[in-house]
């Protein structure tokens, strides 16, 4: 048995620190986003194609339709699929992924299978799946050889949770606005230009945040506050104040979970959510 090289022990130990860094990075520049399997993987296979084709390799899938979005940045998910992608497609002569959704544990599982070439596969895949182990682990996922003749690679995904968060705001632009910012989150807004039916959609929904404009025509913010705080529906649902006044010491002492003062950022608005609804 070989032992490394201090040279090449040393590189090795680089190489992990290096990817600790860049995930924990990712982990800081991104909210807890989500992706679709489905257009992640059609990116990725679209960006080997020129491997395939000089190859001569098919490669099919079987995504059922509808499936659940999971709990990584895209980026991240894409350069995952990317790197085991770029390295299996020389070696084999088919490749098809395979997606299979298990509610019960909240997982997707993409399976990646193919027949390798005749000759040896290429000593750095195992490494390969490893580096993309690495990528996924501190998002609750995973990626596994399971085989090598015939070639199966297991990627495993927590399913996202879509959080509903109740946005009450008199402006159609605002309220666009923040739709917008939650896509790719694990948050979807359900919208309202007014207070009237507050209590009722927040009951439909079941909405784990409240975000609340003050300055509107019909009912004012501070007025809405009190009725949520002493209603047994929404008494216990946080509530995050959205305004372009300077009201946050105000708005603090009436009970509300959160400030955010307009114009906001799609980073405030993301890392205002997660302060308040941590990943479980």
């Amino acid at each position: 048995l070989s032992v490394p090289s201090p040279h090449l022990q040393e590189a090795t130990a680089t190489a992990a620190t290096g990817m600790e860094k860049e995930v924990a990075w990712l982990r800081r520049g991104t909210s807890v986003e989500v992706s679709s399997v489905e257009v992640e993987w059609l990116r990725a296979r679209e960006g080997v194609k020129v491997l395939s084709q000089h190859y001569n390799v098919t490669i099919a899938e079987e995504l059922p339709s509808g499936m659940p979005t999971v709990s990584l940045p895209p980026v991240l998910l894409r350069q995952t699929l990317l790197t085991i992608l770029s390295l299996i497609t020389p070696q084999v002569t088919m490749l098809s992924a395979i997606a299979r959704l298990d509610p019960s544990v909240a997982r997707l599982t993409l399976t990646l299978s193919g027949t390798p070439h005749p000759a040896q596969l290429t000593p750095g895949l195992q490494s390969s799946v490893e580096t993309a182990a690495q990528l996924l682990t501190p998002f609750g996922s995973s990626a596994q050889l399971r085989s090598l003749q015939p070639l199966c690679i297991e990627l495993t995904f927590v399913v996202a949770a879509e959080i509903p968060v109740l946005l009450i705001d008199d402006n159609l632009d605002m309220r666009y606005l923040f739709r917008r910012y939650a896509t790719s989150s694990r948050y979807h807004i359900i919208d309202a230009d007014d207070g009237a039916n507050v209590l009722e959609l927040a009951n439909q929904f079941q909405v784990a945040a409240i975000i609340l404009d003050i300055m509107m025509p019909a009912l004012d913010g501070w007025e809405l506050i009190a009725q949520l705080r002493h209603h047994p529906t929404t008494q216990a649902i946080p509530i995050i104040v959205c305004t372009i006044l300077p009201q946050q010491d105000l708005s603090y002492h009436l009970g509300v979970a959160g400030f955010m003062q307009k114009p906001v950022s799609r980073a405030t608005f993301l890392a205002t959510l997660d302060g308040l609804l941590p990943l479980a």
